[in-house]
C-alpha cells in the first residue's frame, strides 16, 4: 500500500545544498544589482543580498533534489549536459534582468534553454509534470514572500501577480538541472 520513500544518499544531499546555497545567490545578487529585485533596507546584506539567501536557496535545491529523486526515474546523463545544463540556467537567472524587451526577450531566451535542457536531459512526461508543479510550488512560494514585504520584484518587472513572467521558466529550469544531478550524483 504505502511504498518506501527512496532518498539519495547523505553525500549527494549535502553537494546538493552546498552548490544551491553557493551558486543560485549569484543569480540574485545579479538581480539586485540590475534592479530586478530589491530587499528592504533593514536586513544585513551580504553581497547586496541578505545573509540568508544562500540558506534559503540551499534548502530549495535540496528539496527540488530529495523530492525528484523520491518521484522520478530520470534517465541520467553524463556530466558534461548536466554542468551544461546548470551553468545555462545560472546565465538564464543572471541575464534575466538585463535583456531588453521584458518581459518577452528573457521569456524567449529561459524557454529555450529549458527545452534544450529537457530534450537532453530528462524528455519523459513525469519530469515535465515535476517541473510545472516546482514552478508553480516556487512562484507560490515567491508571491508569498512579496506579500510579507521580504523582497520584490520592482515595477517593470511585476507582470504575474508581482511576479516576472521567466520566474515560473527558471523554476522548470532549475527541476531539470536539479534532478538530473541528484540522480547522476547517487550513481557515481
Amino acid at each position: 500500500m504505502w511504498q518506501r520513500i527512496r532518498l539519495p544518499s547523505l553525500k549527494s544531499c549535502l553537494i546538493i545544498f552546498i552548490l544551491g546555497a553557493l551558486l543560485a545567490p549569484i543569480g540574485d545578487v545579479c538581480h539586485v544589482l540590475t534592479a530586478t529585485t530589491s530587499y528592504p533596507i533593514n536586513y544585513h546584506h551580504f553581497l547586496s543580498i541578505p545573509f540568508w539567501v544562500p540558506i534559503q536557496f540551499g534548502l530549495a535545491t535540496l528539496l527540488i533534489g530529495v523530492t525528484h529523486y523520491h518521484f522520478l526515474r530520470v534517465k541520467t546523463a553524463t556530466i558534461v549536459p548536466i554542468v551544461i545544463s546548470s551553468g545555462a540556467l545560472l546565465a538564464g537567472y543572471g541575464l534575466s534582468g538585463l535583456l531588453p524587451l521584458q518581459p518577452w526577450l528573457s521569456f524567449l531566451f529561459i524557454l529555450s534553454i529549458f527545452i534544450i535542457s529537457y530534450r537532453h536531459l530528462c524528455g519523459g512526461q513525469a519530469s515535465l509534470i515535476a517541473a510545472l508543479l516546482t514552478a508553480l510550488a516556487g512562484c507560490l512560494v515567491e508571491i508569498l514572500l512579496i506579500k510579507i514585504k521580504i523582497f520584490k520584484y520592482e515595477d517593470s518587472y511585476q507582470q504575474l501577480h508581482s511576479i516576472p513572467l521567466w520566474l515560473p521558466l527558471l523554476y522548470m529550469q532549475a527541476s531539470i538541472s536539479i534532478s538530473s544531478f541528484i540522480h547522476y550524483l547517487n550513481l557515481v
